[in-house]
């Protein structure tokens, strides 16, 4: 009888021990929203602006508003003005802002830490970063630069183009993704260059 109970406390203390959390680093939920843990044990989270996350490892980050109570803000309109979509992305005309993983790393501070009374300069400073970006692309048009640019890639056709393209304005926005990568990064993607803007 003695060997069963010492099982048996044997068997509850396992069972105890794998029913209870283990965290990791990354998306949370909790009643009050999403929110992104920063650390193993969940301890410090970010708030109160803007971060770039790459949040499924596909090595393109998404910008995201959070709260100063760490909640994500979603479906809507943040305290600075920008615009993010129900899975809480930063979008501008219906597209989702992106980075690569390794530039989001490399952003400026003021991106990557901003407040509420920022997030209006950094929604300046990506529109500035792309209008450029889009500029030094249309000015090396057919050459093979290793530079990164701006392109907006159309997920069904498997085409990328410049963002001032005619073709992306009749691309359906659930296929549109802006990217900020070199022309050779997304042609290793399998994506094909466009015929009408040939980036």
């Amino acid at each position: 009888m003695k060997k069963f109970f010492a099982a048996a406390a044997v068997f509850a203390a396992l069972a105890l021990g794998t029913a209870s959390a283990a965290y990791a680093e990354g998306w949370q939920q909790s009643a009050s929203g999403y929110w992104y843990g920063t650390n193993a044990d969940n301890s410090t989270w970010y708030a109160d602006g803007w971060q770039w996350i790459d949040g499924d490892g596909d090595g393109t980050a998404e910008c995201y508003y959070f709260g100063a109570d760490g909640i994500l803000c979603t479906d809507g309109v943040t305290p600075d003005g920008s615009t993010v979509n129900a899975g809480g992305a930063w979008v501008q005309d219906g597209v989702v802002q992106t980075r690569s993983s390794a530039d989001a790393a490399k952003a400026p501070a003021q991106a990557q830490e901003s407040t509420q009374g920022n997030g209006a300069a950094r929604a300046q400073e990506a529109q500035t970063e792309v209008s450029a970006s889009a500029a030094a692309s249309a000015g090396a048009a057919g050459s093979e630069s290793s530079a990164a640019g701006t392109y907006v890639l159309n997920l069904n056709s498997k085409k990328f183009h410049y963002p001032d393209c005619k073709s992306v304005k009749r691309m359906k926005e659930s296929n549109k993704k802006i990217v900020n990568e070199s022309r050779e990064q997304i042609i290793s993607k399998g994506y094909e260059p466009c015929q009408n803007c040939n980036p």
